[in-house]
């Protein structure tokens, strides 16, 4: 091969690396929502659906149990308000439990749950605190829910979490009305945005799990809340990172279907800064690749749309900071071959440099000028915070895979750490 044939080669890949960002970002919400609106799957109509009110009713009879679990570690600061809210719940008080797994809390969290639970406002709630001694990590309190629920659907939320009073009777009706549901999740909203751009990303990513509801199969739920039937349930491993992507995922590799439901309303209480967000993202991601190797299943032709929406939304979020660093340097390199590499390039940098220039102190006059601090600017500055934490944490992720399987080629023992798992 040649050098010119070389570059040729070079440019074939810079083109189809541009094909897979463009796409990712705005090919697959365009075609998402184009083919949603044409393959439509039945979904309930529920406008018909009016509140209990708190008064027995005659669909009482023919709605599932439900169980719902609050995993909750040193959530002294949010229990009281979470248990609180569970007494605005409105539905049937005999099919309802709620139990909430204190995994090892080293602070005050059980004594503020007993406290709270004992309030005569509560005192109608069907609840239980499990306090175990040993800290064990939130997939050892999700096992522990698979294991000992005995209702029709389990329902898992965050103890920062905050339901509406209609959600749980409208998540039933679901299953009711459709046997094929698996899991039921709904809209996502934050109290307070933690970091810039945060709260326009969970309204995008509310739109397109809409969407994907409607071609049968969401990617995956928040951990706020979500339900799913419970004989659908199967232990997760114990190095589990997203428990709320895999549990309902492996609900639908059985064929079932997972459903969003735009007005079932959940709360989110707890606001995060920069650092914590920073870290947040970085485990979603390397739970993301997790989740790819673990899942490879839903790749196969047979699951229909399901594998598509798999491809396009998670295995290219997690090739997409490797994508951008390789366009990036290869578009440099081709920049003295063609004006047209230049422009791609300098505007590469263009984007990324206004990204990093938002993350300057307050006080820098550039930061307070109309040219930063603007929301399409903030929105591409935790885009792109979004795919540099991508690429640490999914790098992180295969080192560490790699360490463990060195260890176990050569006989040795590997330990995981089973800390405890808090991802919105």
């Amino acid at each position: 091969m040649n050098y010119e044939s070389a570059v040729m080669v070079v440019e074939i890949a810079a083109v189809m690396l541009m094909v897979f960002i463009v796409y990712h970002h705005f090919g697959y919400p365009v075609l998402l929502k184009l083919i949603s609106s044409f393959k439509r799957r039945y979904r309930a109509d529920l406008s018909f659906l009016r509140p209990r009110d708190f008064r027995d009713c005659v669909g009482d009879s023919r709605v599932p149990t439900v169980h719902l679990y609050i995993p909750a570690y040193n959530e002294a600061a949010v229990i009281e308000q979470k248990i609180d809210s569970l007494s605005w719940i409105d539905y049937p008080a005999n099919k309802l439990t709620i139990t909430i797994l204190c995994d090892g809390c080293s602070d005050d969290t059980v004594a503020i749950a007993r406290k709270a639970v004992a309030r005569f406002s509560n005192k109608d709630l069907n609840i239980r605190i499990a306090d175990f001694d040993e800290n064990r990590g939130k997939v050892a309190m999700v096992n522990e829910a698979i294991a000992q629920c005995e209702a029709d659907i389990l329902a898992f939320s965050d103890a920062s979490a905050i339901l509406a009073a209609d959600a749980i009777w409208r998540m039933a009706q679901h299953f009711i009305c459709n046997p094929h549901i698996g899991v039921v999740t709904g809209d996502y909203s934050l109290l307070q945005q933690g970091t810039e751009g945060e709260g326009a990303y969970w309204q995008y990513q509310n739109r397109i799990r809409e969407m994907e509801s409607d071609l049968g199969a969401v990617m995956g739920a928040p951990g706020a809340f979500y339900a799913v039937r419970t004989q659908l349930c199967d232990p997760l491993e114990v190095d589990t990172i997203n428990d709320d992507f895999i549990l309902p995922m492996r609900v639908i590799a059985k064929g079932y279907q997972s459903l969003f439901d735009p007005d079932l309303r959940i709360l989110e209480t707890e606001g995060s800064d920069e650092e914590l967000d920073a870290k947040r993202r970085i485990r979603i991601s390397q739970g993301n690749l997790q989740q790819v190797l673990r899942l490879k299943r839903l790749f196969l032709p047979d699951q229909g749309w399901v594998s598509w929406m798999f491809a396009s939304g998670k295995l290219l979020r997690v090739l997409m900071p490797y994508c951008m660093l390789a366009l990036l340097v290869i578009s440099a390199w081709l920049t003295p071959y063609h004006w047209f590499w230049g422009l791609i390039y300098m505007g590469q940098l263009a984007v990324y440099m206004l990204a990093c220039l938002h993350y300057l102190d307050t006080e820098h006059w550039i930061v307070r000028s109309k040219l930063v601090n603007n929301r399409l600017v903030r929105l591409v500055s935790y885009l792109c915070v979004g795919h540099f934490m991508g690429l640490i944490g999914s790098a992180s992720y295969l080192l560490k895979s790699s360490y463990h399987s060195v260890r176990r080629l050569f006989g040795l023992k590997t330990e995981e750490k089973r800390g405890w798992q808090k991802i919105r």
